[in-house]
């Protein structure tokens, strides 16, 4: 199974969940690795490089010449291009992380969801596709945020996953303990 996590905003948690989802499948005894298709950040690379050899093995290619493992997830760039459409082409799933503290946010998110359903029509292929509400805190910009999307996404045949991620510090330790 191939998971892509992408949105065409940077600082909404795409490399963060990438590795917690890797880490919590590897830990469930799924091979798994990530596919590091950022090349400006190289987010996951670091922190593959920077893990302790005792902590269960993910590992971290820059090219998606992974074929042998259960889950293959693909960490895409903060931008649209041609690497993103061809990882989103060849996925059985994409997760699209929302931060709903910021407007901007909420326009990428709607700029993304107009490239997946023009995606849909030029690969006549479904390309099932979820939104993750991520760094949610309990304020009223965030519900409201989270509607619209909501609403719009229900357009575009895009689901809003029901679970949050809320902002946690946790998440930050796990990333930096390589956990």
């Amino acid at each position: 199974m191939i998971i892509t996590i992408s949105s065409f905003k940077g600082g909404v948690g795409k490399t963060t969940i990438s590795q917690n989802l890797a880490v919590a499948f590897r830990q469930s005894k799924k091979t798994v690795c990530i596919v590091d298709a950022d090349k400006n950040n190289k987010g996951s690379t670091n922190w593959y490089a920077e893990r302790s050899e005792a902590l269960p093995d993910v590992p971290v290619f820059a090219s998606q010449h992974a074929k042998h493992y259960d889950i293959i997830f693909i960490d895409c760039p903060p931008v649209s291009e041609v690497i993103t459409s061809r990882a989103i082409a060849k996925s059985d799933l994409v997760l699209v992380p929302l931060n709903p503290n910021s407007g901007s946010d909420e326009s990428a998110m709607f700029d993304f969801m107009e490239h997946i359903q023009q995606l849909r029509a030029r690969l006549d292929a479904p390309i099932p596709t979820y939104i993750v509400v991520n760094m949610q805190r309990s304020t009223t910009l965030n519900s409201f945020i989270v509607k619209t999307v909501k609403d719009r996404a229900d357009e575009y045949g895009i689901s809003l996953l029901d679970t949050a991620l809320h902002q946690r510090t946790a998440y930050g330790e796990a990333n930096y303990e390589g956990c």
